[in-house]
């Protein structure tokens, strides 16, 4: 839930954040840096000094979370809204497609924030030209690098130590004016709530200065003396280091924790063990301490189960700072850190092996929804995980596994991953309407997905050159937008260049992979990076873009969404925009071929079927390497949409029995066709649906029994979807091969 003191759209909560609204304007906490006489330099900070600690301990959160909780506590609040229920779908009537912005990789005029940027008109006009009314924002909040004065890989990114915005991020008051412009916009704002592994920040400096309930935030072990060498050297107190796995065993061995967590040795995860270097305490002894670290020294592991609960308070407190005072409807959190965080003596089986993560969403969830918000999980979870989130208490979780599928598919023109991951996911029961299905963007594919066939997919890329240089350093993770994988598939190498027909051809792999995604239920969210069509470095001509061609200066990840209203390539801290294949979304907007259009075009077609809330009901057997036709039982009785993606460049014609089309509780004798873009009839049903799809092709009916509801209206008068205008097949390059017509069957009994 947001604001009210913008825009009311939950009606069941608006004593919930009035009240915390107006709390927290009272105490003073819509700025939570406290004003100071002067702000001690960073190696003052470093001291046993007890007036330094007490500075710090007002920045820390768990400080601040004390005092957000006073909002709450002993009030009603907690009670004005049920926990209980479907309440994931009212969030589709307001916003079930998203467009998602990294501040951090937002390259912006001068020193201006991301904020700032995003109140631009022409952003928000683009937005609700095309039925995009959800807005995500993350990470927003102030990183570990902040306090050590390096910009790492981890900057603002994904190990926060504040509940104050990053400088990237942009300040409170430029926050609530980009909240006026969504709400003037009729359009909602999502952020990322405190993950569950922070970062080195003043709450870690306190815990490690052994300061009361600070050492319980994490989980957090005091070193004696004489084991201080099993630990790695450190040239400094926050110079953290992993602990060498040996040592790891011998400390174990000594008593301090187990060798081995349920973590690593069970589920694969990268958690671990590090070390701070030699700290004063305030007590004047020096100290060394071992900690749960997750994927790096410098994302420290929260303590959930601590009897302090100093961890689950932070935790809270952002989910009051975010949901309460900034008003965001939205909000996304991970608990991955803290799977498996129990002792490892043998398998440990079913959902238990999760907790105490698990246990920690459904808290997470739970108090989200108590105060109004909706609740996103933003794990990238395997199949064997994902069954077991989707009955805790959170709204969402994010789909690793369609868009993997789907992108394979792209990129291969072969949909078998994706069909047994479709059909996977309906022998698991999985509900699609608690999914956030993405496009690619900078997360690119997961292949390590828990489904051993994805493994043997993965094997593939070498058959596609260029893949090997967007593998992620784990090596399970493909890094490449829809286009780059578009691109790809049509053997487009870095360096060469890109005519309007190639392009033109890309785009239409990239919408159809936009489309599969956007045609099934749960939310559809559109990454910054997806939006502008982002390829790898030096993959454009040099007159489709205005990058930097000299060869010291990498790109490292950035986009511009302003096009040629924002000229800038690099921002002040650094950030280089990659080469896009699209222009800015305002110029996008202005033009009724771009992406931006096709996307909008699927925005409406989801508002006007309500498809978000649907019930996936399957896929229609069907024979043709890239074929892929999907089945969703529509809300309010609107009936049952096939949806059609060819993930070939082949084309394949031929036709789905109606008997092959789901029938939940109605008969289809005598229903109709309806387009889904339109809401136009195609006439009777008849006895069998044609399909005759180019490569790369898609096509959506909607079968509507007797008595069927009509489809509902739209904000957007979108014309018939379709991915790209048919073109001939443009030569692209040695692995690029002529495209042929093919004739395919659509029988109901083939793969």
């Amino acid at each position: 839930m947001f604001n009210l003191t913008y825009l009311s759209i939950r009606v069941t909560a608006p004593a919930v954040i009035l009240a915390v609204c107006l709390s927290l304007s009272a105490c003073g906490l819509a700025d939570t840096r406290p004003q100071a006489a002067r702000e001690p330099s960073r190696s003052e900070i470093l001291r046993a000094d007890p007036g330094q600690a007490q500075w710090l301990e007002k920045q820390s959160m768990l400080y601040n979370a004390s005092e957000l909780a006073k909002v709450v506590s002993g009030s009603s609040i907690s009670w004005q809204v049920s926990p209980v229920g479907e309440a994931h779908a009212e969030l589709f009537k307001h916003a079930n497609t998203w467009l998602a912005v990294n501040p951090t990789a937002l390259i912006t005029q001068g020193k201006q924030s991301a904020f700032a940027q995003l109140r631009a008109p022409g952003f928000w006009q683009a937005l609700r030209q095309n039925n995009i009314r959800g807005l995500y924002i993350a990470p927003v909040f102030s990183s570990g690098s902040a306090w050590s004065g390096s910009y790492y890989a981890l900057d603002d990114y994904d190990d926060p130590v504040s509940y104050r915005f990053s400088d990237a991020a942009g300040s409170d008051d430029e926050y609530f004016a980009l909240l006026d412009a969504a709400n003037a916009n009729q359009a909602i704002i999502g952020i990322h709530l405190i993950p569950a592994a922070t970062g080195i920040g003043p709450d870690f400096f306190l815990a490690a200065r052994n300061m009361r309930n600070y050492p319980g935030i994490y989980c957090m072990v005091e070193v004696p003396e004489n084991l201080w060498g099993l630990l790695p050297d450190a040239k400094s107190e926050w110079d953290v280091k992993a602990i060498e796995p040996d040592a790891v065993a011998e400390l174990g061995a000594a008593g301090l924790f187990a060798p081995k967590f349920t973590q690593e040795a069970q589920l694969a995860l990268p958690g671990g063990w590090a070390a701070t270097g030699k700290v004063r305490g305030l007590d004047g002894q020096m100290r060394r301490f071992a900690y749960r670290c997750y994927g790096s020294p410098r994302r420290a592991v929260l303590n959930w189960g601590d009897p302090s609960a100093a961890g689950r308070r932070i935790v809270s407190g952002g989910i009051v700072r975010g949901v309460g005072e900034l008003g965001a409807a939205l909000v996304s959190s991970s608990v991955e850190p803290l799977f498996g965080l129990m002792p490892h003596a043998e398998p440990v089986p079913g959902s238990a092996a999760l907790e105490p993560g698990l246990g920690a969403a459904a808290d997470v969830g739970l108090e989200i929804r108590r105060y109004g918000g909706w609740s996103w999980n933003r794990d990238r979870l395997p199949l064997s995980r994902l069954k077991y989130f989707q009955t805790q208490k959170q709204d969402f979780s994010d789909d690793v596994l369609l868009t993997t599928g789907a992108g394979h598919a792209l990129l291969t023109g072969n949909a078998a991953l994706l069909r047994l991951t479709l059909d996977r996911c309906y022998a698991e029961q999985i509900d699609f309407s608690h999914l956030a299905h993405s496009l690619p963007g900078v997360d690119g594919l997961l292949y390590d997905n828990g489904l051993h066939e994805s493994k043997e997919a993965y094997r593939d890329l070498v058959k596609y050159p260029g893949t090997d240089g967007l593998l992620a350093t784990d090596r399970r993770n493909l890094q490449a937008s829809g286009a780059t994988l578009a691109a790809l598939a049509m053997g487009l190498q870095p360096g060469a260049d890109i005519s309007d027909a190639q392009k033109q051809k890309i785009q239409q792999g990239h919408a159809a992979l936009a489309f599969f995604l956007a045609a099934q239920p749960g939310l559809f969210v559109i990454p910054a990076h997806d939006a502008l069509g982002v390829l790898p470095p030096g993959q454009l001509p040099k007159e489709s873009h205005s990058r930097t061609d000299e060869p010291d200066q990498t790109p490292v990840g950035g986009v511009n969404l302003l096009g040629e209203r924002n000229r800038i390539q690099i921002s002040q801290r650094g950030v280089v925009a990659l080469p896009a294949l699209y222009p800015g979304l305002d110029l996008q907007a202005a033009d009724k071929t771009s992406f931006l259009t096709r996307l909008g075009e699927l925005a409406a077609m989801r508002d006007r079927t309500g498809v978000a809330a649907g019930r996936y009901a399957g896929r229609i057997k069907t024979d043709g390497k890239g074929l892929v036709i999907t089945a969703t039982v529509l809300p309010d009785n609107k009936g049952i949409m096939l949806a059609a993606t060819n993930f070939s460049r082949d084309k394949v014609s031929g036709s789905v029995p109606l008997s092959a089309v789901p029938q939940p509780g109605t008969t289809l004798t005598g229903a109709k066709l309806v387009d889904p873009f339109s809401g136009k009839s195609l006439g009777p049903a008849g006895s069998a649906i044609s399909f005759n799809l180019p490569g790369w092709g898609v096509k959506a009916v909607v079968v509507q029994p007797k008595g069927a509801a009509p489809l509902g209206g739209t904000g957007l008068e979108a014309q018939t979807f379709a991915a790209s205008p048919a073109s001939p097949e443009p030569a692209a390059g040695n692995n690029a091969a002529p495209a042929k017509a093919s004739e395919a069957a659509i029988p109901t009994d083939g793969k």
